[in-house]
């Protein structure tokens, strides 16, 4: 009929971690405790508390209201010290190791302890979609422009946090090399040696387990003139030529861009109002753009990110 509530809420919130549909007012604070520690503790994820409409103008006296305690902060669970050992001594003698950032550190609040681990060491990392922001993506240790080779030719992987699902490829060859060791650390055990068997795993809360690593490891530096850096900074260097070279292509030719401007080129300069739309290498193309003077257009749609056969003309004769 379409009447107020009639869809079935609370089935269709089942995989939440917690859904309940109230029965009476007096257990409200109890549900809403158990919601939100269901939702803090372990894997952070959502809860559902349904509130039907029929005690939405219901009263109790304050009296019959017990009062519930606020949840204590989720536990801290260290990774066994065993295992942390071995990751950092797989670590130190891999030729070609890689860290991958996932969300797990975001939800962790765990972004000092990955920079405390990767940056003193000058490992390359590399971000998940999820996992962006917690070192910056213009950091000079982020590999992101020379993916497809850190991921094939990584012989360790160091996963904080993330799952070797569709955005990692499932961790499966050719995008992964056959033969790379995964050192995995989650706080869900479930999620170990998914799609890909785990050479290690550090089951644990991210923020405590990240100090392990760094405790471990003690003064080791990576050696950044080292062939594995050597091999990823060309590959940065070509890609990042290739993605200007891109960018000047655009701007030449007027019909690969559309620029929608606001008002007169003085006002856009005033306003400096920049809406930028699409995937891929979007905004670096953009950027590019706003700091070679398109910085009167308010939105921008990238090309595809493969070069078309007159793009790569252009990049031949730009001598990139």
């Amino acid at each position: 009929m379409g009447a107020f509530q009639e869809w079935p809420q609370l089935e269709d919130c089942s995989r939440c971690k917690y859904a309940v549909r109230l029965e009476t007012l007096e257990s409200i604070p109890f549900h809403v405790e158990k919601a939100v520690r269901s939702s803090l503790y372990g894997r952070p994820g959502p809860s559902y508390i349904e509130i039907p409409g029929n005690m939405t103008s219901d009263a109790v006296p304050i009296t019959r209201i017990e009062q519930v305690l606020p949840c204590p902060p989720p536990p801290m669970s260290l990774a066994d010290p065993a295992a942390v050992q071995r990751a950092v001594s797989l670590l130190r003698s891999a030729q070609r190791p890689l860290v991958i950032v996932g969300k797990g550190v975001a939800y962790a609040f765990a972004e000092h302890e990955a920079r405390s681990l990767i940056v003193p060491r000058r490992l390359p990392f590399l971000p998940t979609p999820m996992g962006k922001g917690v070192l910056s993506d213009a950091h000079p240790l982020c590999v992101s422009p020379a993916r497809s080779r850190a991921l094939q030719e990584a012989d360790v992987i160091l996963l904080l946090g993330a799952r070797l699902n569709w955005i990692l490829h499932f961790g499966l060859p050719p995008r992964f090399s056959r033969d790379v060791k995964i050192i995995q650390v989650e706080i869900c055990p479930e999620e170990f040696s998914n799609n890909v068997p785990a050479h290690l795993m550090l089951h644990g809360h991210l923020k405590p387990v990240l100090k392990q690593l760094v405790e471990e490891f003690g003064q080791w530096v990576m050696d950044r003139d080292g062939q594995w850096w050597s091999r990823l900074k060309e590959k940065i260097h070509i890609n990042m030529n290739i993605n200007k070279a891109r960018c000047r292509f655009i701007w030449d030719h007027g019909a690969r861009l559309w620029l929608r401007h606001c008002g007169s080129s003085d006002r856009a300069e005033e306003t400096r109002r920049t809406e930028v739309t699409g995937g891929g290498d979007t905004r670096r193309q953009c950027i590019w753009l706003l700091r070679n003077g398109a910085r009167n257009c308010l939105k921008v749609s990238a090309p595809n990110s493969v070069c078309s056969d007159e793009q790569q003309r252009y990049i031949s004769r730009c001598g990139l």
